[in-house]
């Protein structure tokens, strides 16, 4: 697959009060990394691996259902956009001179709405300013500072290509990922982009794959796909099963206490349980981990 190279913030270790997780893996060529927040880098593409994985994809038992509908989250499972998110967010603090929390940004922060995770560390007061700045950074640049995970591209089109129907259910404000798939050139891949709204009226991911599933005509084959426990509840309110993806922002064993009927290491075992899943073998396991 042919790659398309674009500037993105530099790598966590790069960015002031942020902590890399142990398994990232970020090609650069840029040379070495300096100091600022917002150095940059020139990326392709991201891979990470799950650990601690103890099965193989044929030990796993996927879904009955056919799935001919995928809800796929966006952020820790199409792309990685941590470094513009929590780039743009260490920019944010730094304009208003607020320091960064003891031990600095993590990565659970990446999943619900930074609307609601804001006031937990700079209280209450500041989070509108707070979130504000973040709004402004990242529309002018961390929009585009996020690296499709290897595998991701070409899995979304063989998807598309079986006549799956696709589409992405997101709690990141819709006007952005709906930017993102546009950046990426998926658009026509996917028949809704679903997120929240700047305004807040989707405040949870039961809300956003409510919505997607309305604009799809309700259909009772779908399946979500995600990497946070927040997706795996927001499919249970309507009654989905919920394919965990072991690349994204979890905390270990996030997923399986939640009940994902499986957690997948990369996305070519996630097409394969899918299209099991389209072809109705095998029956729900909760909390399973492939490799």
């Amino acid at each position: 697959m042919e790659s398309t190279r674009f500037a993105v913030f530099a790598p966590f270790d790069a960015i002031p009060g942020t902590v890399p997780p142990a398994t990232d893996n970020f090609a650069t060529d840029a040379g070495p990394i300096g100091p600022e927040s917002l150095r940059r880098a020139t990326c392709t593409t991201s891979t990470r691996r799950g650990a601690g994985a103890s099965a193989t994809i044929d030990d796993v038992d996927i879904p009955a259902r056919p799935s001919a509908t995928v809800l796929l989250d966006l952020d820790g499972t199409l792309i990685d956009s941590a470094p513009g998110i929590l780039g743009s967010l260490t920019a944010a603090f730094d304009e208003l001179g607020i320091p960064l929390p003891e031990g600095g940004l993590r990565r659970t922060l990446l999943g619900p709405p930074l609307y609601r995770s804001l006031p937990a560390l700079v209280g209450a007061d500041r989070a509108p300013e707070v979130l504000a700045a973040y709004r402004r950074i990242y529309g002018d640049a961390g929009i585009r500072e996020c690296i499709p995970f290897d595998g991701i591209d070409v899995l979304l089109r063989e998807l598309a290509g079986d006549g799956v129907t696709l589409a992405v259910a997101t709690s990141k404000a819709q006007v952005y990922a709906e930017k993102i798939v546009e950046y990426r050139g998926w658009t026509a891949l996917f028949a809704t982009v679903c997120g929240d709204t700047l305004d807040a009226a989707r405040p949870t991911k039961a809300d956003v794959v409510g919505e997607a599933l309305r604009r799809l005509g309700g259909p009772i084959d779908a399946i979500m796909v995600g990497d946070r426990l927040h997706d795996v509840e927001g499919a249970r309110a309507h009654g989905l099963d919920c394919l965990g993806v072991g690349w994204g922002y979890a905390a270990p064993g996030e997923l399986e206490e939640a009940g994902a009927v499986a957690v997948l290491p990369d996305p070519e075992a996630l097409g394969t349980a899918l299209l099991r899943a389209r072809t109705g073998a095998g029956n729900p396991t909760s909390g399973t981990v492939v490799g």
